[in-house]
């Protein structure tokens, strides 16, 4: 903190998610994830006791499943969420 008060911040916020894997090869069927990040940097200069927001780094995902039955072996494709999640410092 400064003598007027104020504050300096470098801020750098991180979303990290698991974007899809690759096979490794051999019998055993191993993947390996590939991860996805996002990354935003910033350096501020706050007054002393006051709020900071930073909006950003919206991630928005859909993600499928196949299901199978054991017994006939019918598959149906299903959406298992859409979701929009903001991520907020």
């Amino acid at each position: 903190m400064n003598s007027a008060g104020f504050i300096n911040l470098g801020i750098e916020p991180e979303v990290s998610a698991r974007a899809y894997t690759v096979p490794l090869g051999g019998a055993s069927g191993t993947e390996v994830p590939i991860i996805s990040t996002r990354k935003a940097a910033a350096k501020i200069t706050i007054k002393d006791a006051y709020t900071l927001a930073i909006g950003g780094l919206i991630e928005s995902t859909d993600t499928k499943e196949t299901a199978k039955c054991p017994c006939w072996g019918i598959s149906q494709d299903w959406v298992v969420y859409s979701a929009q999640t903001p991520i907020l410092w």
